[in-house]
């Protein structure tokens, strides 16, 4: 007898009904094969790894929800500030700015020699450029060293000071009013969205205080025509632009209520207006160079 039929002979033995067949048919009988056992520890922990892996995805996903969703936070309430206040802080502080831009840009052109001066110093809008990068950096990567006084009131006044400067350059070199109307509407828009906080006995309520910045914006075009009227092509166009800007300022006070930074408090609304602001310049920046990408 040969290996081949002993092999076959074993087979038959193991499989009792292959070996009731006849030997034409033994390759139709399926030839049983061992099963892989993996042990019960080794199952459940790979289980348990990938339930933790689609729990933690989940609950990073729900976290974002509830930081874009929540407007209130009981941990940032202090004895001397509210949510109200705090919304209210923020937007006199943010027209305070803007109030001290608009004044200057007036003075820079209204007197010719001043303007003149302006639009030949090129060295201003870079030089106030690198001091209001320095100091946006600084507000978002050293928050809790910029709410500290006198460091908040430093960086509040080297902002404010180089963004004023900067506007001045360019309604001097541009020889155009076009960013003077842009900041009379902003400044009008945090305005009465702070006049809104505070007056407001339903609380700062985040559809309403959109109309309120929508109904604002419009009141504040029409007025900024009124020394820009040779150019409303140009401030048509910024109105539009100043539209969603006055929304996102909204959103982004609001999320700042809801605990959106850990490191603040309702006392620290100096350091978050200043936020608000380097958020706002980031994107006006960023508006401008897709304006460029597209015009080249």
């Amino acid at each position: 007898m040969n290996q081949s039929e002993d092999h076959n002979e074993k087979e038959n033995s193991s499989n009792p009904s292959r070996s009731r067949l006849p030997k034409e048919e033994h390759h139709l009988v399926k030839r049983p094969r061992p099963s892989k056992v993996t042990p019960i520890d080794n199952d459940m922990n790979g289980t348990l790894d990938k339930t933790s892996i689609m729990m933690s995805k989940s609950n990073r996903v729900r976290s974002i929800v509830d930081k874009l969703s929540t407007f209130n936070s009981s941990k940032m309430i202090t004895k001397n500030n509210t949510h109200e206040t705090f919304v209210r802080n923020i937007f006199l502080i943010l027209t305070l700015q803007s109030t001290m831009t608009m004044i200057v840009i007036a003075i820079v052109i209204s007197v010719d020699e001043i303007r003149i001066s302006f639009s030949k110093a090129s060295k201003i809008p870079v030089s106030c450029g690198i001091i209001m990068a320095i100091i946006g950096v600084f507000l978002l990567l050293f928050k809790n060293s910029a709410k500290k006084t006198p460091i908040n009131y430093i960086l509040f006044a080297g902002f404010s000071i180089s963004k004023s400067l900067i506007g001045a350059y360019i309604c001097s070199y541009y020889k155009s009013p076009a960013p003077l109307a842009a900041f009379v509407m902003f400044a009008g828009i945090n305005f009465c969205l702070a006049l809104y906080a505070s007056k407001s006995k339903d609380g700062f309520n985040i559809k309403k205080a959109v109309l309120t910045a929508f109904i604002a914006c419009t009141l504040f075009f029409a007025l900024s025509l009124s020394f820009s009227y040779m150019i409303y092509r140009s401030i048509l166009y910024i109105y539009i632009a100043m539209i969603p800007f006055s929304l996102f300022v909204t959103y982004d006070v609001q999320l700042m209520t809801g605990e959106r930074f850990s490191e603040y408090t309702f006392d620290d609304y100096l350091a978050a207006s200043q936020i608000v602001y380097v958020e706002i310049v980031g994107i006006f920046f960023y508006i401008l160079y897709l304006l460029k990408r597209f015009s080249d």
